[in-house]
């Protein structure tokens, strides 16, 4: 995630990335992604 996190954000108009348990109230995901099986979350934050 380090490698490509300054384009992610970018792409995604993101504010900051964050590798843990997503947070309550997100919207989250199950994808896989090269065969990984990954969790992604989106919060909205004013």
């Amino acid at each position: 995630m380090e490698t490509r996190a300054g384009y992610v954000r970018q792409e995604t108009l993101s504010r900051e990335l964050v590798a843990g348990p997503p947070p309550a109230g997100a919207h989250v995901e199950e994808q896989k992604i090269a065969g990984q099986a990954i969790t992604l979350a989106v919060e909205r934050r004013s």
